[in-house]
């Protein structure tokens, strides 16, 4: 499996185009099912995986994710090869649009030292290790002055416990405000950054709630990360399923049976023609609905790692397919958003 370098200036990570997102582990995929797939993605050449202390919230009411990667991590004794990534500071489990349907009412602030700190310890705690790789700020509060998250931050990778620093949900301005003082002040920057994107067209309704962020290639926060070569894992990267059970032959399947937050994807008409694109291409080249999805994605041309959610052995293999890596060139990439093929 192919790499892409994620880097702060001091030290490169080895990121796999591929990055394994553990989201459904212990609650809708069983925990030997959660470590069979990890065993699967290792063994077809990944090394990262990312998890969260939020994973697990939602469904159960407790962390679970973490729990289950760190128990996989201390049975293969695997931890020197992989990239391990967490995150921290998302809102409480009942501020999110599917948990609240008046959408984000904040409480109180979840990315303040004594919340950092906790999701920090406990992560580290329920995964056995020292340190990860990678810490990501789960979601943003634009409320809160990056002055005073930062820092707390910085103080994570000065005591060891992650090498580099993740932004997940944050808007580009946002970014840029964190990355400026971090720099004016001799900290950590955030190295790279995590949203919800696929070839599917996104909009403010195909979000997972108000605290989400999206991007589509054209977009003018698209040509901010170009420009500035800033990596991103790319998460909801197959649409959570759009193409391969809009084109699938099995009758259980079908639109008519995508999860509520993962219809709103067809309230956008052109959505509809890229599935049919994607159904033209997957005939032509032999190439599954899923891997065409995750092939667009490496197919960026600034780094773009695509982010597999799978709930189950049969996902992920359909997604790996046997074609890890492909990419189209720049005129497939525009054909399958437009429908034109540029000259």
């Amino acid at each position: 499996m192919k790499t892409i370098p994620l880097t702060n200036g001091r030290d490169t990570l080895a990121i796999s185009t591929y990055v394994m997102g553990t989201g459904f582990f212990n609650t809708r995929c069983s925990i030997p099912e959660s470590l069979e797939i990890l065993d699967y993605y290792y063994a077809h050449g990944g090394r990262c995986i990312d998890t969260a202390r939020y994973y697990g919230m939602f469904d159960t009411g407790k962390s679970q994710s973490e729990l289950v990667v760190g128990r996989w991590l201390r049975e293969t004794g695997l931890r020197r090869e992989i990239v391990l990534c967490t995150k921290g500071g998302h809102p409480n489990v009942d501020t999110t649009r599917l948990g609240n349907p008046n959408g984000y009412v904040k409480t109180h602030s979840r990315l303040t030292r004594t919340e950092l700190y906790s999701d920090m310890e406990q992560s580290l705690e329920a995964l056995g290790v020292d340190s990860v790789d990678v810490y990501w700020l789960h979601r943003d509060e634009p409320d809160v002055p990056v002055e005073e998250i930062m820092p707390v931050l910085n103080e994570f990778v000065q005591k060891g416990y992650t090498k580099m620093l993740g932004a997940s949900n944050w808007s580009v301005q946002r970014i840029s405000d964190a990355n400026a003082f971090a720099k004016a002040n001799g900290m950590e920057p955030f190295s790279a950054s995590q949203l919800q994107w696929s070839l599917a067209l996104n909009t403010d309704k195909t979000l997972f709630d108000d605290t989400s962020t999206y991007l589509n290639r054209g977009d003018p926060d698209y040509f901010w990360y170009r420009q500035r070569n800033m990596p991103v894992f790319a998460f909801s990267s197959q649409a959570g399923g759009l193409f391969s059970r809009a084109l699938s032959k099995d009758p259980g399947k079908g639109l008519q049976n995508l999860r509520k937050i993962r219809a709103s994807f067809l309230e956008e008409p052109e959505n509809y023609r890229r599935i049919q694109r994607v159904g033209q291409l997957s005939q032509e080249t032999g190439l599954s609905p899923a891997e065409i999805c995750t092939s667009y994605l490496l197919s960026i041309d600034f780094p773009v790692v695509a982010m597999l959610g799978c709930r189950s052995m049969e996902q992920l293999r359909d997604s790996l397919g046997a074609h890890i890596g492909y990419t189209f060139d720049q005129q497939t990439v525009a054909w399958l958003e437009t429908g034109v093929r540029p000259e």
